[in-house]
């Protein structure tokens, strides 16, 4: 079970982070994760899903989000593909946001 809380604390942080530098203005958050987060159903996910909502440029958001992210957490991998940006973080260079 600790294995699950940590990855929460770790979702949790990424949530703050986003939140701090105005990434969230953008996005709706969705999925399982967010159903676990913001409505406590019992449903297990390791991905934070999220939606563009502003009709803004979604290849400059991207640019952005990855250069934003990318001052904090090892990002193993990402890509802008269709409607889809993908990231996939492992960890943080620095001390766990606490904003």
């Amino acid at each position: 079970m600790q294995i699950f809380e940590q990855h929460e604390r770790f979702e949790i942080n990424v949530l703050k982070y986003m939140n701090s530098n105005c990434l969230l203005k953008s996005l709706v958050f969705g999925g399982g994760t967010m159903l676990r987060l913001c409505h406590e159903l019992q449903r297990y996910s390791v991905y934070l899903n999220f939606y563009f909502k502003k009709d803004g440029n979604i290849d400059l958001f991207y640019q952005n989000i990855i250069l934003i992210l990318s001052k904090n957490y090892n990002i193993v991998d990402h890509k802008n593909k269709l409607i889809n940006i993908l990231a996939y973080i492992m960890g943080c260079y620095v001390t766990p946001f606490q904003g």
